[in-house]
């Protein structure tokens, strides 16, 4: 593996030129028995004064040789673009998360003018917070969902996320947790001054209670007979909660029929009658 990292030229101070297009300043020798390439023919890395954001090339289907010397004649190249940072936003797996269930990672990606996406944001500090939800006054920001550092989880994050939360700082990517159901707005901003009129991206996650009915699948009745049902809620993959539908349950859960010239609720006895 060898490394490649943007450095600042001294000529961006005045202005901002045209990306810069850097030859790779090493050469990468592979032996002939096996087809051979590079993982990426073009790298994207953001512009920063404060730090060189790292990028690894790797070499496929060969041997990777540290040398000058050309054995077998073979040259793999990769273009090298330095450019400005126009845009962020939130990448997630979903937006929807449960209440005490496991974390979910948020990262940041980040796109040029023309909206390319930079090969990699290893090192760069942002600074993510849970921004005022307008459609949930009076409630504390932090009341329904909660900002985790990988060392408070079972999570392995790259080496450099591990630093940087040793050094109390926080990366492109974070974990969050659901606290109790509601919506959230969570809100990331590149926290480098050089940066400063990037707006800052959101995203809005539904935090919810993951419940539901046992039995679970179809029931047939006798006219005149009934079923008495039970609410359970999976907390990171088992089963808890489990709690008979009783009269005190159902002032914070909303049942209903779709069919109600067929079955109601007998609400005193907390079960399910066939008509």
């Amino acid at each position: 593996n060898a490394a490649a990292s943007g450095v600042a030229p001294g000529a961006w101070a005045r202005g901002r030129p045209p990306p810069l297009l850097l030859p790779l300043p090493f050469l990468l020798l592979l032996g002939p028995a096996r087809p051979f390439k590079l993982n990426v023919p073009k790298v994207l890395l953001p512009f920063s004064r404060e730090l060189h954001v790292p990028f690894v090339l790797e070499a496929e289907g060969g041997t990777l040789i540290y040398s000058h010397l050309l054995v077998t004649g073979h040259l793999l190249r990769c273009d090298i673009i330095v450019d400005m940072i126009n845009s962020i936003e939130i990448i997630s797996r979903t937006r929807e998360i449960y209440v005490e269930d496991s974390p979910l990672e948020l990262t940041v990606r980040a796109l040029d003018v023309e909206g390319n996406t930079f090969s990699s944001l290893s090192g760069m500090t942002f600074e993510w917070s849970i921004a005022k939800d307008d459609d949930m006054e009076g409630l504390e920001l932090s009341s329904k969902i909660r900002i985790l550092k990988y060392s408070e989880a079972e999570y392995s994050p790259p080496d450099y996320i591990v630093e940087m939360e040793r050094a109390g700082k926080q990366g492109d990517r974070i974990l969050v947790s659901g606290i109790k159901t509601g919506a959230a707005i969570i809100k990331v901003r590149i926290q480098e001054p050089t940066y400063k009129k990037v707006a800052a991206a959101l995203v809005r996650l539904l935090v919810l209670e993951n419940i539901f009915l046992i039995p679970s699948y179809d029931i047939y009745l006798l006219v005149g007979a009934y079923i008495q049902y039970q609410v359970a809620k999976i907390v990171q993959g088992k089963i808890t909660g489990l709690t008979y539908l009783c009269p005190c349950v159902w002032g914070r859960l909303l049942l209903w029929l779709s069919g109600t010239q067929i079955c109601a609720f007998i609400k005193r006895e907390s079960c399910g009658r066939q008509q």
